[in-house]
């Protein structure tokens, strides 16, 4: 028989799904407001027996794995940071994880930013919560932008977020440009052109990032190709600092060679020294690393974990990218 220990929030109907094919224990890690540690982790492995484990935030390094009896771990995010998976396959255990569970919440974040920044409505609402308009002030000159519809948008990296992001701008007929040498032009939606680096930056209204972090992209956006902006443009980091030069990024901003910027994610979380005079710039908007966090990421990282369990509890073929290869 097998027994599911799921220590992430998870829905009710998919649980529910679980339950008709397996014994399932629900320990969600929210109610103490903290992932549980590994020590926690094992002991609720060892109490329960668990032969498939399902986690969020709870570390599972090579101790745990080592100790318990698991045929199959499944992490309900895209990047399994927290997941010794290296350790998990050598033990020959299925590793399977969630792709694409946030994707349409990144991409209403990234399509709301573009707004935000070409209709300056962080400046403009600080104009009047900061009692700085009075009579006589023309804040329709002042605060001024530009319309989203028909500009034009880049792409660096085009997986998962860019896809969405690109229906959701369908509306706007935004010309829509994607710089990935990794994606088959072949493969683009209807609409999407494939380009360089250096072609596409020099005509971007948006720059959108949406790259992975690895040792090939680390600091790939530099001062270089940060300079082949116009200055008009504004740009959008909804992925991860380290894809790009942010002390590049702060002088462009600073010096009024890219128009704005709007940063979900920063070198150091929550806010270090390294990046406060970045933030702290007038063009730059800045959020907590929430792109991804809305109430139905829940909602669907449990039904693709719940499809992927069902399969390979079943032996049945596993949905397409559930699978940690």
């Amino acid at each position: 028989m097998t027994t599911i220990l799921i220590t992430a929030p998870f829905d009710g109907a998919q649980l529910d799904r679980l339950r008709e094919i397996a014994t399932v224990v629900y320990r969600p890690w929210t109610p103490l407001g903290r992932p549980h540690s590994e020590e926690e982790l094992g002991a609720m492995l060892a109490e329960t027996g668990a032969n498939v484990l399902v986690v969020e935030l709870d570390p599972v390094g090579a101790h745990t794995i080592a100790n318990a009896s698991l045929e199959i771990i499944g992490g309900c995010r895209a990047r399994l940071v927290n997941i010794d998976v290296e350790a998990a396959q050598a033990a020959g255990i299925v590793v399977l994880h969630t792709p694409g569970r946030n994707a349409h919440a990144v991409a209403e974040y990234v399509v709301a930013m573009m707004v935000v920044l070409m209709r300056n409505i962080v400046p403009s609402t600080d104009f009047v919560l900061g009692d700085a308009w009075q009579q006589g002030d023309r804040p329709y000159l002042r605060f001024r932008g530009d319309e989203l519809g028909g500009r034009t948008v880049v792409f660096h990296g085009y997986g998962a977020v860019p896809r969405v992001v690109t229906e959701l701008l369908r509306p706007y007929r935004c010309r829509l440009i994607a710089v990935d040498p990794f994606v088959d032009p072949s493969s683009l939606p209807a609409g999407v052109e494939a380009m360089t680096a250096e072609e596409a930056y020099p005509i971007a209204d948006v720059l959108s990032v949406h790259l992975p972090v690895a040792r090939a992209t680390e600091r790939l956006i530099d001062a270089r190709l940060l300079s082949l902006l116009p200055t008009s443009a504004r740009v959008i980091n909804s992925a991860r600092a380290a894809v790009m030069d942010y002390d590049a990024l702060a002088d462009a901003l600073s010096t009024g060679r890219i128009a704005g910027a709007a940063l979900d994610v920063l070198r150091d979380e929550p806010l270090g020294e390294r990046d406060r005079a970045l933030v702290s710039l007038p063009n730059v908007v800045v959020t907590p690393h929430i792109a991804g966090a809305s109430h139905q990421v829940e909602q669907h990282h449990s039904r693709l974990m719940a499809d992927a369990l069902i399969a390979a509890i079943r032996d049945e073929p596993l949905p397409a990218g559930a699978r940690v290869e």
